[in-house]
């Protein structure tokens, strides 16, 4: 009696590991479901620190990587000159970013009583598409010390404004004064008459951050955008110049990021060209990357700050790992870091 017992353990279990060698999770075959992707991006986010192991990127750690501290921070030298941009680096473990810190730069990993100290007492204005607003989500996230708001979940909060599809909060941290926090949906070019509507009650803003791109270029010929970008930017720049103090007001420009051309698991969102004026994915994605170009050139002597996402998402690999086509939290945390560690290290 007792072997046969005995048996019938010894055959449980080995039915439970044949089970377990079959069946165990793979989170690198990303299901179709948007919910079920945001859910293991989150998964993802929180593995961190327990998972080192290279996802994005195969290659070994160099000696050529900066060191990092004990606070998380990566660093060259104390001193921060505004010419760091840390979107030059590489994507290891489960979405991590590690910046190609340059001589004289500091990267840090800002906590949310970090950003406090950085921005107490301030007033922030995102203004441009989907990019920006999950920038605003990603400062969200920071300020509040949470995980970031879905992007489905902010872009319904915001569009409930149907005046401007705009939204903005108050965040309090005890100890400090409030962070006011603002982004204002706007996706007609580098620069139109309405921007400076946007100011007309908000006058001594102490950072603004703009982009504009995809949404623009959608359904336009390529001529007629390049000549609008060329047109527009003077515009921008001059209107900069005459209405705001640059010692109280810090203006940023962040490059809009393509559209991932590997995106099978999507399957609610496969590229329709008839909604692209018939342009393929990789014509597409060539004019994004020409759109961020132009308007870079527009600016290069103006002393614009670049947040520049487009470099920081241009890997391919990435793709798999995107809740869409377009984003992915990850990315937006990092592009959040990105902008804290360029305004307040310097």
């Amino acid at each position: 009696m007792k072997l046969a017992k005995v048996v019938v353990i010894v055959v449980l279990l080995s039915v439970i590991g044949l089970y377990g060698v079959l069946f165990q999770p793979v989170e690198s075959a990303l299901p179709r479901d948007e919910k079920e992707t945001i859910a293991i991006a989150d998964r993802q986010q929180q593995q961190q620190q327990q998972q080192p192991v290279a996802i994005i990127n195969q290659k070994q750690q160099t000696t050529s990587s900066p060191p990092q501290q004990a606070d998380g921070s990566y660093t060259a030298e104390s001193k921060h000159p505004s010419s760091c941009k840390y979107t030059s680096g590489e994507w290891v473990g489960n979405l991590t970013w590690v910046p190609s810190v340059t001589e004289g730069c500091e990267y840090k990993n800002y906590t949310q009583e970090m950003a406090f100290k950085c921005l107490a007492g301030k007033q922030l204005i995102l203004i441009g598409n989907s990019n920006m607003r999950a920038m605003y989500s990603a400062l969200e996230g920071v300020l509040k010390n949470k995980i970031i708001t879905p992007r489905l979940e902010a872009k319904q909060t915001c569009e409930n404004n149907q005046k401007n599809h705009s939204c903005g909060m108050t965040v309090s941290l005890p100890g400090y004064k409030d962070v006011r926090l603002w982004y204002w949906g706007y996706v007609k070019g580098v620069y139109n008459h309405r921007i400076p509507g946007f100011f007309k009650y908000e006058k001594s803003p102490h950072v603004v951050m703009i982009n504009s791109g995809l949404n623009v270029i959608q359904k336009v010929k390529e001529k007629d955008w390049r000549k609008s970008v060329i047109s527009e930017a003077p515009q921008l720049r001059s209107y900069i110049k005459d209405s705001f103090d640059a010692d109280q007001t810090s203006w940023y420009w962040m490059t809009t990021t393509r559209i991932c051309e590997d995106q099978p698991h999507f399957k609610k969102y496969l590229y329709k060209p008839k909604y692209w004026l018939h342009r393929s994915l990789s014509s597409m994605n060539s004019e994004v990357e020409g759109h961020n170009k132009l308007v870079l050139q527009q600016f290069s002597d103006s002393g614009l700050p670049v947040i520049d996402a487009a470099q920081l998402a241009s890997p391919p690999s990435l793709c798999p790992y995107y809740d869409d086509p377009l984003h992915h939290k990850s990315v937006d945390k990092v592009l959040a870091t990105i902008f804290l560690n360029n305004y307040c290290n310097s």
